[in-house]
This record gives structure tokens, sequence and C-alpha cells, in this order.
């Protein structure tokens, strides 16, 4: 029987980029309990599992294959999960989609990019936790990684107004999300911004700070992280910070965030209020 002393932490998208070196932090300072690594091809990871493997041989690494946009994917992984670990004891959601033109954006994304975008950062981050929800231990913890490129000035008055509005549940942001596809569709958005990646942002801090207060218990907590502009395959080779800084800051609210965070955006791990 496993020791209730011994805590499970689940990182998606964790094959590469922060998610991947998030890992690498946690193994490095050496963190005693069962990591659980998601990737969507794990054949493709399989050889820098077993490196990680090799390297650190007493750590309690765990391998599963995840598209949080495939709900049958999320489907065997949680019930996988609730099977063989049972608490989830934080859950960073970090799998993520970000494309370069979108994300600089000088122009309304096209309907590819935006269904592809959404599909990943707001539906399968919100299909993921709703699965796990369940098994979220009762001083458990969920990290978003969001980014202040979603900041609500990038959007009209309206959309900021709706994206505060403190009655928001998950279903009526799932229609928001809806809602912005379609003006992409008709090519014609009534006051969204043009980026895919900050509207996808917008949503999940949005979702972090009022729709997840709707369905966690007391105790448990949520918050979002911008882990910056970071040398990822994503960010690219100019990008601000490395991916251990990135990855730090992750780090931080896993560790380091309390309550007085809860629901809240972290940047710099400093609360980040926006009115």
């Amino acid at each position: 029987m496993q020791s209730e002393l011994i805590k499970n932490f689940i990182i998606t998208g964790s094959n590469r980029g922060l998610g991947f070196t998030l890992v690498r932090l946690l193994l490095e300072r050496a963190i005693p309990h069962n990591i659980i690594l998601t990737a969507r091809d794990t054949e493709k990871f399989q050889d820098k599992f077993l490196k990680l493997q090799e390297k650190y041989p007493t750590a309690k690494l765990f391998l599963h294959q995840l598209d949080v946009s495939n709900k049958e994917s999320v489907g065997k992984f949680s019930a996988w999960f609730g099977e063989n670990h049972k608490t989830l004891d934080i859950l960073v959601n970090n799998a993520g989609v970000g494309i370069k033109e979108d994300i600089y954006a000088t122009k309304m994304a096209s309907e590819e990019v935006a269904k592809n975008t959404l599909s990943t950062n707001v539906y399968g981050l919100i299909q993921i936790t709703q699965a796990l929800l369940p098994y979220l231990a009762p001083n458990g913890k969920i990290v978003n990684v969001s980014s202040i490129m979603g900041s609500l000035e990038k959007h009209d008055p309206k959309i900021k107004a709706k994206l505060l509005d403190s009655n928001l549940t998950t279903e009526s942001l799932i229609v928001l999300a809806q809602d912005y596809e379609n003006q992409i569709k008709a090519r014609q958005l009534d006051g969204w911004a043009i980026s895919a990646y900050a509207v996808s942002k917008s949503l999940v801090t949005a979702y972090t700070r009022i729709a997840l207060r709707k369905v966690l218990k007391e105790g448990q907590l949520a918050m979002a992280v911008h882990p910056g502009w970071c040398r990822t395959d994503m960010g690219g080779p100019q990008a601000m910070f490395s991916d251990e800084e990135g990855a730090d800051k992750i780090y931080y609210a896993m560790f380091n965030a309390g309550e007085d965070g809860n629901f809240k955006l972290y940047v710099d791990n400093k609360i980040y209020e926006e009115k």
C-alpha cells in the first residue's frame, strides 16, 4: 500500500519545453513524490524518459499517454490515475499550443489557428481538470500555466467585463470561447483580441480566477502562473528568460504560493491583479 506521505503530481505536456524542464527541476531538487509525466506521443518521448530514469534512479517517475484535447485519451488517463494513484496533490496544466505568428499577431487569427489553440489551451485544460477533480486531495492544488499575453486590456471593455464577471461558470466560459470561435469564422471580431493565443490565456486566467471557485472545495487551491517569455520551442531563441527561469516560476506556484494567492494570477512570483 502506498505511503500516505507520498504525494502525486501530474504535469501535462511534460515531454518538452517548460513541462520537461519543470520535471528536471523537481528531480534535481530531489522531490520524494510520484511525478506523473504525460505526452501526446509517448513513443517519441520514450528515450528521453528512459534517460531521466537512468539519471535519477531513485525517482518515482511515471509516464502515460495524454492528449488533453481528446476526450477518449482524457478518459483513459483519468481512469488509469484513479486506479493506480487515487489521490491528486498537484495538477500542473502545462500542455499548450502557441503559434508564433499568432502570439505576436498583426492580423486576426485564422479559423484553423483559433480552433487548434482553444482546443488545447482552453477546452483541453478544462476537460482534464474536470476529469481529475474527483481525485483532488482536500488540500490539493491546481496550477494553470497562463500568460500576461492574455491581459484583459487586450480586449474591449465589454469582453473584459464578461471575463471578470463573478457569476462566470465553467459552462458560461465555454460559451464565451465558442462565441469567439464563431466570430473568427465570420471574420468579424466584436471586442476580442486578434490573437487566438491571447484569447486562450485570458480564458484560462478567468477560469482560474472565477469558474474554479465554484467547483473546488474549501482547502483546495487553484492559481494561474505567467512563466514569462522563455527560450523554448514555442518561445524561440530570442526570448527573455531561460526555460529554467520559467519552470522555476511554476515551481513557486506549486510549492510556495499559498491561500492568499488562491484563484489569483502570479507574475514573477507575485500576485498580479487586473481590474
